[in-house]
């Protein structure tokens, strides 16, 4: 399953850095994994799929670019760090994740070239983004090969073991965080200031937000944010009021504990997910490829649902389809790169963000045409328009920024600082918010429209690559393909629920009347459907080689699916319920 077709590289300096972490790990009674050939073996392959992966994804282009960057990659493990500066870690996960940034962090360092740049600024590629992209992928491709039995077998269950050992601990922290505030909280139930003084709200509250995340317990959780509001119970006498509360809070709180040890048995595991209730959405029929430009990375659909628009990557076009025939038009020249496309609500124009040149080019839609290419910021990647038509939002990756585009003047304005690495940004139906996916961060970024104010980050699962929002507009989900998941996000609490495993989630997209999202498997080559709200997964639709992108008609009849790794786009009949 693992690799990028157009590399040819085997990664043994980093084979060999697995191979040794293990060892010293075994020493440190951090696994049990005993190492022969077989597994050393399997290690090596694991190892070199994960840096094609890593390479073939960050240089899509393919060719000289990506293998530069695969060998630089691996050979930074052919100096091992040392094991003093990794160590102190309770488990072999954390071991892993800690060496992989330790030997990845001199490419940031500008004092070793003697240029006065560092690697990573050569290679266009922060060392942090290399960090989050080569653990993802070493990780995945040792457990998905493990969960298949065989020599990687142990290493996978120790892994999976790992993640449950994270996660029982991010409870147990959480529980410890509610115990010290519920204490503070009887503590001025007990005192004689005056109750509607009391600083409640902002304590018990916020952790029972926080842990309601984790459960889905939104409302059980927040009894006690409304127990301890100031001047809940002014009206009553001092002495039965403070009774009263104490009675509620404690009676809240076990409800809080209990969601919370609920919670620790939901437990997210990295091996690929086996849905059992597929029948009900396996109607879904692929149809036959259509050939476009070199290494597709993004598709849009016009609103009459005639057309679609696809980047190709790796050759700086934009290929038309005609959805009516199925069949590519001629391509059309932008930039370098790119990466990312929207289509203003009045149809005549679409904007195409360049990666490499740091630009936007538009596109007259009514004669293909593109126009003079706007500058925005380094390493732009996605892009999103108001339902105004007025402005549009661009990611730029290696600045954490996003800028706005004044679309009437075609104009910048000035940059919005987001998290680390912004990947996909949506916007709301009302105009009024975007959302934008921070991958280093593990969090989405609320920014207030028009003024362009960000809002208080929302954590989410590890690595989110894409974001949608319910055509209802109360949902939003991410594809979190660094933890091999998606999380559901309540848009007006602003608060991340219960993660769902999907095996290698890239992107996702909502059928127009919100019951079935349909989620690329980038590593495996499939779609997977997905029951909405329930979560319940079907069985996956074989399509082409690393599906990047999926954009659905407007009567939801059919979806389109980029396949990076193939240079096609393949049609899927969606059953007839998905219309709206």
């Amino acid at each position: 399953m693992g690799g990028d077709a157009g590399i040819v590289f085997v990664a043994d300096d980093l084979g060999a850095w697995l191979v040794g972490l293990l060892a010293d790990a075994g020493r440190k009674r951090l696994t049990s994994v005993v190492l022969g050939s077989d597994q050393e073996r399997a290690l090596r392959r694991a190892a070199t799929a994960a840096v094609q992966l890593t390479a073939g994804e960050l240089r899509p282009e393919g060719g000289g670019r990506a293998e530069e960057l695969a060998m630089v990659v691996d050979q930074v493990f052919g100096e091992p760090t040392p094991t003093a500066l990794i160590s102190g870690r309770a488990t072999l996960l954390e071991e892993l994740q800690a060496g992989i940034a330790a030997q990845l962090a001199p490419l940031d360092d500008p004092s070793l070239t003697g240029t006065g740049k560092s690697s990573a600024d050569v290679l266009g590629v922060p060392a942090t983004v290399l960090v989050k992209k080569l653990t993802g992928h070493l990780i995945r491709e040792i457990v998905v090969r493990g969960a298949r039995g065989g020599p990687l077998a142990p290493l996978a269950a120790q892994l999976n073991h790992d993640v449950t050992h994270l996660q029982g601990q991010r409870i147990e922290n959480i529980l410890g965080r509610l115990d010290n505030k519920v204490q503070k909280a009887l503590a001025r139930l007990d005192s004689t200031a005056s109750v509607s003084a009391a600083p409640a709200t902002p304590t018990v509250g916020e952790t029972g937000q926080r842990a309601g995340t984790l459960t889905g317990q939104q409302g059980e959780l927040a009894e006690i944010t409304h127990v301890t509001a100031p001047g809940a119970e002014a009206e009553a006498a001092p002495a039965y009021a403070r009774h009263r509360r104490r009675v509620q809070l404690l009676s809240a709180i076990g409800a809080a504990i209990a969601a919370l040890a609920a919670a620790a048995i939901v437990v997210i595991f990295y091996n690929s997910h086996s849905p059992s209730s597929g029948r009900a959405l396996s109607t879904a029929r692929p149809g036959t490829p259509i050939s476009v430009g070199s290494r597709p990375d993004w598709i849009v659909i016009t609103k009459n649902g005639r057309t679609a628009y696809v980047a190709n990557g790796a050759d700086g076009t934009v290929t038309p389809i005609n959805l009516t025939t199925d069949t590519p038009g001629p391509p059309i020249r932008v930039g370098r790169e790119p990466f990312g496309i929207a289509i203003t609500p009045d149809g005549k124009t679409a904007y195409v963000v360049n990666h490499s040149d740091g630009t936007v080019t538009p596109i007259n839609l009514l004669t293909d045409t593109p126009g003079p290419p706007i500058q925005v910021g380094n390493q732009p990647y996605r892009i999103a328009i108001t339902p105004d038509g007025k402005t549009a939002y661009v990611t730029n990756q290696a600045d954490g920024t996003v800028t706005p585009v004044n679309l009437t003047t075609r104009t910048p304005g000035t940059p919005i600082t987001v998290g680390n690495a912004p990947q996909a940004i949506v916007i709301t139906k009302d105009g009024k918010t975007a959302y934008v996916a921070n991958q280093s961060t593990d969090t989405i970024t609320p920014i207030s429209l028009p003024a362009g104010v960000p809002g208080t980050p929302i954590k989410v699962a590890y690595y989110p690559d894409g974001i949608t929002i319910s055509p209802d507009g109360k949902m939003a989900y991410t594809t979190d393909n660094g933890l091999e998941s998606i999380t559901p996000i309540n848009l007006a609490a602003r608060q991340a629920g219960t993660v769902i495993a999907v095996n290698s989630p890239i992107f996702i997209a909502i059928t127009p009347d919100g019951k079935t999202a349909y989620i690329a498997n980038y590593a495996v080559g499939t779609v997977t459907p997905m029951r909405l709200p329930a979560g319940t997964l079907g069985t996956p639709i074989k399509v082409g080689h690393n599906p990047d992108a999926i954009a659905i008609t407007p009567d939801g009849r059919t979806a389109y699916v980029t396949n990076n790794g193939d240079s096609t786009v393949t049609p899927i009949s969606l059953p007839a319920r998905t219309s709206n």
